[in-house]
């Protein structure tokens, strides 16, 4: 559980990081 954790938290931070460079992206 604890590695399924870890991917969730990883996966999350890369969809987190790709959400904000596209809307930094779209501003500009």
């Amino acid at each position: 559980t604890k590695k399924a954790l870890c991917v969730t938290m990883t996966l999350g931070a890369v969809l987190v990081g790709a959400a904000l460079a596209a809307g930094l992206l779209w501003k500009f």
